[in-house]
């Protein structure tokens, strides 16, 4: 069937199940093999509802034909998962589905990094074309090592792993399906249930969850977007009314607080939050704040540049970047982190300095990161500050001690800051050489053990940048920026994935190169505190 013709019967469908699209748009072969939105010669002014879907449309885990069979699971990857089961379920059923009209519509291929790797090692069987782009697919995953994407492919990450897609294939979706429907389940078909999943579902309400919401997932992708979906979050959680319902009663037959509202109206619409001028794509954003790791993994794709990018490490990384430490005491450090990142007040005291990010940042998969600007999270800073304090002999008593940590970091942040402040104003004397005079009269009034700490845990940032740095991209490829730019130039338009791969192993280096030299410029500074000489 052409794509035209798939387009044709997702509208007729659209229009049977009570989805409205505005005459003003229209839903049409985007011209790189998809679909996309586009407007007519009438522009669409912010704040106007230019689809409308209701609730019945959506495909969850709550709605899909099996849903007394499928675990529901709210967000994350498990969330991820139990959602591709009930999408592959209603694919598997295909023209009996009460979606087939939608799904119909839906890619046969998902371009994603999960993929590649499943492809090239012969675990799935892949699409047609593969043969054809196998040298492209092999360079992308070489240079994606060392990356976030691949720390994602390999479980360090927060993404589901292709081990872990595949357990829940053999151990809950094999056995599910195998005697409800007339198709064999089979890896290849769960696996692009779960890339479609990865890369179109959406956070609805509280009831549904995770889910596929059709008209809505053909909107194009652009950080300067045009529309947003928009949904009344806190519905009922057992019946997914957002008015009064018999859930909201206990058992004396009083009204419970829900936290719904009580408002009329079922569904989801689709809004403009800018104009959207004529004869145009309309794009929505699958996420305001993803980074371009994030963007690649779950949709395929890289922006030239994204402010929302991040590094992160786990623990045991930073620990391996101090050797020495017993398990003990390694563990004794996790759990110090873990008592002072939940105080939320404690953190909260730390503001953002010209190399540290603000205390409450992220969540818990991304404690430990350096964002876009080569800032530093407070968290990350306070664990090479005890890991620091244990391998430094004459550290501060106080930061090793569990109660009275709180004190000792909060006179390092002090020094960190009269640093950073001192190092931002340091003098040239015009010879090439640095007036340090001033820093080395403010760290002569400092504890000596504090300075000895703070520097230790300035050496332990920057060879964790050095170490990520050398572990990043294809070996052998060069490492400096104008190398890897003209090698991002000479790729033809039939290499896009190494190129999506290789612009991100340029702006991951580039952040690291960017905090390596702001602790260095600290480094340098505290080599002339009179306790180091």
């Amino acid at each position: 069937m052409e794509l035209s013709e798939n387009v044709e019967t997702l509208l007729g469908w659209c229009s049977e199940g009570g989805i409205v699209i505005d005459a003003r748009l229209t839903v049409q072969p985007d011209g790189n093999g998809g679909i996309g939105v586009f407007t007519g010669k009438a522009d669409i002014d912010p704040g106007e509802t230019v689809v409308t879907i209701p609730k019945s449309a959506v495909l969850s885990v709550r709605s899909c034909s099996l849903s007394q069979a499928i675990t529901p699971a709210f967000s994350g990857p498990e969330a991820q998962l139990a959602l591709s089961a009930a999408l592959y379920t209603e694919l598997l059923l295909g023209p009996e589905s009460k979606w087939y009209g939608y799904l119909q519509s839906l890619p046969d291929t998902i371009d994603l990094p999960i993929c590649w790797e499943a492809w090239m090692n012969g675990k799935t069987h892949p699409p047609e074309w593969f043969a054809s782009d196998c040298e492209d697919i092999r360079d992308a995953l070489n240079w994606l090592r060392g990356t976030e994407v691949e720390r994602n492919l390999t479980g360090r990450g927060h993404g589901v792993t292709f081990p872990e897609l595949l357990k829940y294939f053999q151990g809950v979706v094999r056995p599910l399906l195998k005697d409800r429907v007339s198709n064999d389940p089979d890896l290849n078909g769960f696996l692009r249930a779960y890339c479609l999943v990865s890369s179109r579902a959406f956070l609805v309400d509280s009831y549904h969850g995770l889910a596929m919401v059709p008209i809505a997932d053909a909107f194009n992708h652009a950080q300067e977007n045009h529309v947003h979906l928009e949904s009344e979050y806190q519905v009922c959680s057992e019946c997914g009314s957002l008015d009064e319902c018999p859930h909201d009663r206990n058992e004396g037959g009083d009204m419970m607080d829900t936290g719904h509202t009580l408002l009329s109206g079922e569904g989801y619409e689709m809004v403009a939050n800018a104009p959207v001028p004529p004869l145009s794509e309309v794009y929505n954003t699958y996420g305001e704040s993803l980074s371009n790791a994030e963007l690649l993994y779950q949709h395929g794709f890289v922006l030239d540049a994204n402010e929302h990018d991040s590094l992160t490490w786990t623990s045991d990384e930073v620990f391996a970047a101090a050797p020495g430490l017993s398990p003990s005491l390694r563990e004794e450090i996790n759990h110090t982190c873990t008592q002072l990142f939940a105080d939320t007040e404690f953190m909260a005291s730390f503001d953002e300095t010209r190399c540290l990010l603000g205390g409450v940042v992220g969540d818990a998969r991304s404690t430990y990161m350096i964002n876009a600007d080569g800032l530093v999270s407070v968290q990350l800073w306070i664990l090479l500050l005890l890991v620091s304090g244990h391998q430094t002999r004459q550290a501060p008593a106080a930061l090793l001690d569990k109660v009275e940590s709180r004190s000792a970091l909060q006179s390092l942040y002090g020094l960190q800051v009269a640093l950073e402040n001192q190092v931002e104003c340091l003098d040239d004397s015009g010879d090439g050489t640095t007036n340090y005079g001033n820093i080395g009269a403010l760290l002569g009034c400092m504890d000596g053990r504090y300075v000895a700490v703070l520097k230790h845990s300035c050496e332990l940032l920057v060879a964790l940048c050095q170490t990520r740095k050398a572990n990043t991209g294809q070996r052998g490829h060069g490492d400096e920026e104008e190398d890897l730019l003209a090698q991002l130039d000479a790729l033809g338009p039939e290499k896009r994935r190494a190129r999506f791969a290789l612009l991100l192993v340029i702006n991951e280096k580039l952040i690291l190169n960017s905090c390596e030299a702001s602790w260095k410029d600290l480094l340098a500074a505290l080599q002339h505190a009179p306790q180091l000489q």
